[in-house]
């Protein structure tokens, strides 16, 4: 998608606010979704918080294009308000996180702003967890000791069961 698109409705060089208007923009009930380029792929769009010398930006874009014209003057609306609830969380985030792999016992270092995220290890390729952030996902219903492919094996069994 290029900047030509009509759905665009916020740009940045910084995907922490990028990330941080598209989930504002769901707290006000507006889908919407995030994307990133780089500069070779098509260009740059130009908001007041990017340029033309972007190495690459994030773009975010509603899902319904009847919002547009609403959600541009939301954001602009609204710009004080974001901006303070953007800072208040930036105070909250640490500047780099540590983190041991399980897999190889080494530590990596993420940026802050990667808290609450699944991460390649440097050093051995496989996936950590970054601590942190939010996770609005409720994990207590998970049972882990059973795999979705076990589950869907003992679904087959029991509807197998069940016609004799």
């Amino acid at each position: 998608m290029s900047r030509k698109d009509p759905r665009s409705v916020f740009t940045s060089d910084d995907h922490a606010a990028a990330e941080f208007v598209a989930e504002w923009l769901g707290r006000q009930g507006i889908d919407s979704e995030l994307i990133t380029h780089i500069k070779e792929s098509d260009g740059v769009g130009l908001t007041p918080f990017s340029d033309s010398q972007s190495t690459s930006h994030m773009e975010v874009f509603v899902k319904n294009i009847d919002d547009v014209e609403t959600v541009k003057k939301l954001i602009v609306e609204n710009q004080e308000s974001i901006l303070q609830e953007a800072q208040k969380r930036d105070e909250t985030i640490p500047e780099k996180i540590a983190v041991a792999c399980d897999h190889c016992g080494e530590t990596a270092i993420y940026p802050g702003t990667m808290q609450g995220t699944v991460q390649e290890c440097p050093h051995c390729g496989e996936y950590l967890d970054v601590p942190g952030g939010e996770d609005e996902f409720d994990w207590s219903v998970v049972d882990e000791t059973i795999s979705e492919d076990e589950l869907a094996d003992n679904k087959n069994d029991e509807e197998s069961d069940a016609w004799g």
